[in-house]
């Protein structure tokens, strides 16, 4: 990956990132908590994208994805370790809204849900645009 792809791949990951908040939002206005909290993951997952992406890594896996941010983010101080749990808590999520039949969720932990992960985006977006990130 080029010095110019990884700016370009990074740019779109975050443009990716915003759409799967913007579509959590319209699911959680319409009542749909546990469809919108899977959107939310896929944000925070396109976001860390992003980070990696600014290296010239490009996962294969979520799980991949979730080893190489603990790797080059958080073991190395850039990112608070409440990143990664929150990151692997997202992921679980998910997974129990994808798959347990009775998986819910109300509005107030959407609401809690969300706000941990625009303030996680707003970390990864501080950092993809620091001056060291040309």
């Amino acid at each position: 990956m080029t010095p110019a792809n990884r700016q370009k791949n990074a740019a779109e990951a975050l443009a990716w990132s915003s759409r799967f908040l913007e579509a959590a939002d319209h699911l959680a206005g319409a009542g749909l908590h546990d469809r919108a909290v899977s959107q939310v993951y896929y944000a925070v997952f396109h976001g860390v994208r992003a980070l990696l992406f600014t290296l010239g890594i490009e996962p294969r896996t979520h799980r991949g994805l979730r080893s190489l941010f603990r790797q080059h983010f958080v073991k190395t101080g850039e990112l608070p370790d409440g990143d990664a749990l929150l990151l692997d808590r997202l992921a679980q999520e998910r997974e129990d809204a994808d798959y347990v039949v009775s998986y819910q969720m109300d509005a107030g932990e959407y609401a809690t849900w969300r706000a941990q992960a625009e303030a996680m985006l707003e970390r990864i977006r501080e950092r993809i645009d620091a001056p060291d990130q040309g």
